[in-house]
């Protein structure tokens, strides 16, 4: 699966923000491709919640989805 069993994102007080620019145009990507890679959906989706204010933990939970999808570039 292209993310970690039992990860929970939430909104956190204390965690610092990310660029909701990048973080965005990086989910909406994602979604693109979930065209072509259904196992991806469910991932994309969580992520896609945090669209409007995105932090650190939210960034990286979407590595492991790259890293799952950069082996089947072509």
């Amino acid at each position: 699966t292209p993310t970690e069993e039992g990860i929970r994102l939430f909104r956190s007080m204390d965690a610092k923000p990310t660029d909701t620019t990048n973080y965005q145009s990086l989910v909406g990507s994602l979604i693109y491709l979930i065209y072509t890679r259904l196992n991806t959906s469910y991932a994309v989706s969580h992520l896609s919640w945090f669209m409007r204010a995105p932090q650190q933990p939210h960034l990286a939970a979407a590595t492991p989805v790259l890293c799952y999808i950069k082996p089947t570039i072509k």
